[in-house]
Formats: C-alpha cells, sequence, structure tokens
C-alpha cells in the first residue's frame, strides 16, 4: 500500500513539475519607426530581462521588417542574451506577431 501511495505522489508532483514551463521573453508595443532592418517599439508590456525601458530598438536577421508599419501593436519575442545598452536598448528579435 504503501509503494502504491509513494508511487501514485511521485508521478503527480512529476507532472505538476514538468508540466510548469516558462514563457519565452517577449515585448509587446506599438511601433514608432519602421526600417529595412530595424523597428523602434514603444514599449506597453515587457516580460524579459532587458530591465525598464518604454522604447527599444529591434533588429534580427530572423525577421522580415519590411512587411510592419508605424502605428501596428505588436508582440516579439525577444533574445534575452547579447542586449545592447544604448539609449534605446537595442534587442534582437525571434519573431514578431501583429496584433492590431
Amino acid at each position: 500500500m504503501k509503494k502504491v501511495i509513494l508511487f501514485l505522489l511521485t508521478t503527480i508532483l512529476s507532472v505538476t513539475f514538468l508540466g510548469c514551463t516558462q514563457e519565452p521573453p517577449y515585448l509587446k508595443g506599438t511601433i514608432e519607426k519602421v526600417d529595412k532592418d530595424s523597428i523602434m517599439l514603444s514599449v506597453t508590456m515587457n516580460k524579459s530581462k532587458i530591465g525598464e525601458t518604454d522604447r527599444v530598438i529591434l533588429k534580427s536577421e530572423e525577421v522580415d521588417f519590411t512587411t510592419l508599419e508605424k502605428g501596428q501593436t505588436v508582440k516579439v519575442w525577444v533574445y534575452d542574451e547579447g542586449v545592447r545598452l544604448s539609449n534605446p536598448p537595442q534587442v534582437s528579435a525571434k519573431k514578431i506577431e501583429v496584433i492590431k
């Protein structure tokens, strides 16, 4: 009986801990400026490790910025590593989703 209870407890705890995944770092905001290789974003939500900032410059070799327009609201998944601490900070984008 003790083995059954121990097995069930172990299984429940394993599922609980493995099911808790951390969401990748991202930013939400409005595009202020679009260039062919970067955009400037006015940040409204920051779920990354870049620190508190109201603007960032996003660069990427993976994302096509030419399809984006000034004024669009976007969600941008970013790399937390390699943040360039300029003013505003420069961050590498993994993926961009247009919200509206």
